[in-house]
């Protein structure tokens, strides 16, 4: 592998890392912001509560049920599946144990920390799905649904969380007007962020295990070869 490569990879590592912690760090923003959390996240909570998992193992749990599911419907994770499965999770209770963030005590106050939350995963969801290397869980769900059903992201996303939201609320998770900000708007919020930096997630090609397989299988056959003549 020549330094050109090497570099492109070390990139795409720190981008996909940073948009990992800076989503995190939006989660735990609408978390306390106590005026409902996002519908993934209401899920997270209400499974928290109703077993010995803390907030972040909750995600990590969530995620590899998710990417089973991707797997069941031929969506293949790449590493950055893996890596975001366990490390959003780990840096959420990271966050929420270094008590940076309070509930601000009025409503205004409230809402604003939602909207800033909101805003900041989704330029956290740019970062990481921009590195190639694997859309999240949950995103790499979206990814694939949105190819093959060929429908707009806030369409399938705001779909699918709705549809979260209700399973976690039954299991007791905070559900609120930060709730369908999330599950109406931030599909659109996405989509706003993706159009600002010019990202085509359709036509966008995240990297899977597969590909990581044939790229080694295909190297060391290459070097056989050389190796013969």
């Amino acid at each position: 592998m020549n330094l050109g490569i090497i570099k492109s990879y070390l990139i795409r590592y720190i981008k996909l890392f940073m948009g990992i912690f800076i989503i995190s760090v939006g989660v735990v923003m609408t978390i306390y912001a106590n005026l409902g959390t996002g519908p993934l996240d209401v899920f997270h909570i209400g499974l928290s509560q109703i077993t010995a998992l803390s907030i972040g193992q909750s995600v990590q749990v969530t995620g590899v049920v998710i990417i089973g599911i991707g797997l069941i419907l031929k969506i293949i994770p790449g590493i950055g599946t893996i890596i975001n499965m366990y490390f959003v999770g780990f840096f959420i209770d990271l966050v929420i144990h270094t008590n940076l963030f309070f509930t601000p005590m009025t409503f205004l106050g409230k809402f604003i920390l939602l909207i800033v939350g909101l805003t900041v995963i989704s330029q956290g969801a740019y970062l990481y799905l921009s590195s190639c290397l694997g859309a999240g869980p949950i995103d790499g769900l979206l990814i694939g649904m949105i190819r093959k059903l060929d429908k707009s992201v806030s369409v399938i996303k705001t779909t699918i969380e709705l549809i979260i939201a209700i399973i976690g609320f039954l299991l007791g998770g905070p559900l609120g007007i930060g709730t369908l900000i999330s599950a109406f708007g931030f599909g659109s919020l996405l989509q706003i962020t993706f159009n600002i930096w010019k990202f085509d997630i359709k036509n966008t090609r995240q990297e899977t295990l597969q590909d990581i397989i044939r790229r080694e299988h295909g190297g060391k056959s290459e070097k056989i070869r050389n190796r013969d003549t």
